[in-house]
């Protein structure tokens, strides 16, 4: 499996913070594991359009919160793509096989917020 580490672009948001583009997708650290003990990280991200995370997995367990848009996410144990809108929560636990899709034609329902969260 590709390491998506080493697939990582860092470039600077327009409020001024580290973005990291890996695998299409912008990410932003709103916190960093060395300010709380090594126990978590808060990141913040955007999905463009047509961009798929493929299939992987890591120890850690993930929490995202979807602030608009929807997208899809493939666990491997439910070994079926389900789709997450603005509002939900998508827990996933550490060690399980996922993978994450935008499936929008379009950018109906990304107004750009990405820009001002970035």
């Amino acid at each position: 499996m590709e390491n998506p580490i080493s697939n990582t672009q860092q470039t600077t948001a327009l409020s001024g913070k580290d973005v990291f583009t890996v695998l299409g997708t912008l990410i932003q650290f709103l916190s960093i594991p060395a300010q709380n003990r090594d126990d978590i990280a808060v990141m913040m991200g955007c999905i463009p359009s047509g961009v798929v995370i493929p299939l992987h997995s890591h120890a850690d367990p993930e929490i995202f919160y979807i602030l608009e848009g929807r997208i899809d996410v493939y666990e491997g144990h439910q070994n079926t793509w389900r789709s997450v809108a603005a509002g939900d929560v998508l827990t996933i636990p550490g060690d399980v096989t996922h993978a994450l899709r935008n499936n929008s034609t379009s950018m109906e329902g990304h107004s750009g917020k990405q820009k001002e969260y970035l």
